[in-house]
């Protein structure tokens, strides 16, 4: 009698475990690439500032909400997306140099006269 419900209990315990692990999994689709910038919504990179090492490719993936680009603040690291598109895109520009290259939303940012960015702006530190 104990054999049965051991076995009763252990054929319930199955779907039981099956069903929380479904209702916990997160069905978003694939994952992000590594070092993934989102430009959001609420008009912000995140993460806002990115360590990379020499030779990383930076991918940044637009969420829904806004239209977007990524334009550098000087220079022409990283180079321009191109005119500001809605999502679903992405963008991509791999690193070869060290230093620290800033970059902005022309749509949701501004350069000043000093060469300086406000608004959606963000940050690429390459070592």
């Amino acid at each position: 009698m104990a054999y049965l419900r051991r076995t009763a209990v252990g054929a319930l315990a199955v779907p039981f475990l099956l069903l929380v692990t479904a209702c916990g999994s997160d069905n978003t689709g694939p994952a992000p690439p590594p070092n993934t910038v989102f430009l959001t919504s609420s008009n912000t990179f995140n993460p806002g500032s990115l360590t990379v090492i020499v030779g990383t490719t930076v991918t940044w993936q637009w969420q829904p909400g806004a239209s977007h680009n990524v334009a550098p603040v000087s220079g022409n690291v990283p180079a321009r997306s191109g005119a500001p598109v809605a999502a679903p895109n992405t963008y991509t520009f791999v690193f070869n140099t060290p230093g620290t290259f800033g970059y902005y939303c022309e749509v949701h940012g501004s350069l000043s006269q000093d060469g300086s960015a406000s608004g959606m702006v963000g940050t690429i530190i390459v070592q």
